[in-house]
């Protein structure tokens, strides 16, 4: 990229429109004698540009068809890494041009392609799916937006360490030292509700969650955020 402007390109190319040479442009800008050269040839010419020309850029290594025949064989495909899509290319021969990975990484994304892994997903038996339809079926006309969703999560309060990130060069094992893991370390358990029209007060929860804790919960927390966030309801169940 060029380190000069708009600016002096548009200086140089008005004084070659104006029929000044070379020399002259340089000494009134005091630009370098290569830059006039160049931008003062574009000024001299019958339409003035300032733009860089377009530049063609590398020649593509695989045909429109060949593109098509990669997308193919990786669109959904599992296990299907770029290095291995650019093996499997390889490995195909009759006369195919061969590629890299990265390589198949941009003609990939040039298709609109993206790398996904995969998400985790609950394993459901037959019974699962009964309930589920059951459950559905049961609640199709119910208005989930007049509904307070609740729940309980507990909190670990001991950084635990990234170890993809904590990388140690050595050259052996045994010379990189170890961290230390707090086996029982503290927590914090926390009551949550959210709906359509906010969220209910967090309520940290101390000790062990029983019956009769979870029911003041509900008397003294719960219903009350029912009772802000969906005001004159007429419908109140107290446990």
């Amino acid at each position: 990229m060029s380190r000069h402007s708009k600016v002096d390109r548009a200086k140089v190319v008005a004084l070659a429109a104006e029929g000044c040479s070379n020399q002259i442009i340089a000494q009134r800008t005091g630009l370098h004698k290569s830059f006039v050269e160049r931008w003062a040839k574009r000024g001299r010419g019958p339409s003035p540009q300032l733009e860089d020309r377009p530049r063609p850029g590398g020649r593509r290594k695989l045909s429109t068809g060949q593109v098509k025949q990669l997308v193919k064989s990786t669109a959904g495909k599992r296990r299907k890494s770029s290095r291995k899509v650019a093996a499997a290319w390889r490995a195909r021969g009759g006369g195919k041009p061969k590629i890299t990975y990265r390589t198949a990484q941009n003609y990939l994304r040039r298709e609109g392609l993206r790398p996904f892994h995969r998400r985790k997903a609950p394993r459901l038996t037959a019974e699962h799916m009964l309930r589920r339809r059951s459950f559905a079926r049961a609640h199709r006309k119910t208005c989930w937006r007049a509904v307070l969703f609740v729940d309980e999560k507990k909190f670990s309060r001991y950084a635990h360490v990234n170890n993809k990130n904590d990388v140690v060069w050595a050259y052996t094992a045994d010379a990189v030292p170890g961290y230390e893991v707090l086996q029982h370390g503290p927590e914090l358990m926390v009551w949550g509700g959210i709906c359509a029209r906010g969220v209910a007060p967090l309520y940290r929860i101390k000790g062990t969650l029983r019956s009769p804790q979870y029911i003041e919960i509900l008397k003294h927390v719960a219903l009350p955020a029912a009772d802000s966030l969906f005001p004159g309801s007429s419908s109140r169940t107290t446990p």
